[in-house]
């Protein structure tokens, strides 16, 4: 009798340390199932991902903490609940409310549109000046060239040479700040679970192309992160078990 009850308590434990998570995770309001949601063991920091229908397995013990996280949405942490194989785990989460200062805004306009708006406008004198150029035109001795003068100046003068170092640094600047835009380290939390300087590492590890950015839809944005991500941790298994 004690040897089958030693037997049953040990059976017991040891399924409850093999124990896995299964869940599915959906917008609280809509109802909608989310998509590359990350999923985190906050116990042994294991981590994976919805897939398009909004589910999730995970090894998980009872008790351990679970952090859901998804880009634009409150993040959400849930405790495991006790099972002898499989949990099961239904998370509905909430979009995050963001306040904005009050400005008119055109309807067809993002709020980076509204800001590059902004500042072709305060810097639209550097930006209009229109370059000298010489051409050929004909009169009545022959061909002739008319503007040489004016564009060999141009081109000699430093006000000109520091416009084009302007311009090549304000292209460069609104490039980088639509990059931002889409690359974000939310939404690279959300798919690695990275945080503090490991998050840095990456991100500087892995720096996305402006054209990219501009042609990604989010669906290939997120692969593309997912991609880097086990391309970064193939390189060192470790980086996946580090506590943040």
């Amino acid at each position: 009798m004690r040897f089958s009850l030693f037997i049953s308590l040990l059976f017991i434990s040891f399924t409850a340390r093999c124990q896995n998570l299964e869940g599915v995770v959906t917008d609280e309001i809509t109802g909608k199932s989310l998509f590359a949601a990350g999923v985190t063991d906050m116990t042994t920091m294991i981590s994976t991902y919805t897939d398009q229908n909004g589910t999730f397995h995970i090894p998980a013990k009872s008790g351990d903490p679970i952090r859901i996280s998804f880009v634009g949405y409150k993040t959400v942490t849930n405790i495991t609940p006790a099972s002898l194989v499989l949990a099961e785990m239904h998370v509905a989460m909430l979009p995050e409310n963001f306040m904005l200062d009050s400005f008119t805004i055109h309807p067809d306009y993002t709020p980076y549109q509204i800001d590059s708006i902004k500042r072709r406008k305060e810097y639209a004198k550097e930006l209009d000046k229109q370059t000298v150029k010489a051409k050929f035109v004909t009169t009545g001795s022959g061909v002739g060239v008319d503007g040489l003068i004016g564009s060999l100046v141009q081109k000699a003068s430093k006000g000109e040479k520091k416009r084009k170092k302007f311009l090549k640094e304000y292209q460069q600047s609104e490039e980088s700040r639509y990059i931002d835009l889409r690359y974000t380290p939310e939404l690279v939390t959300s798919l690695t679970g990275y945080i503090g300087d490991t998050l840095a590492i990456f991100m500087n590890a892995y720096p996305m192309d402006y054209k990219f950015a501009r042609a990604a839809t989010d669906l290939e944005l997120k692969m593309w992160i997912r991609y880097n991500y086990r391309d970064y941790i193939k390189k060192d298994p470790i980086k996946t078990t580090v506590k943040q």
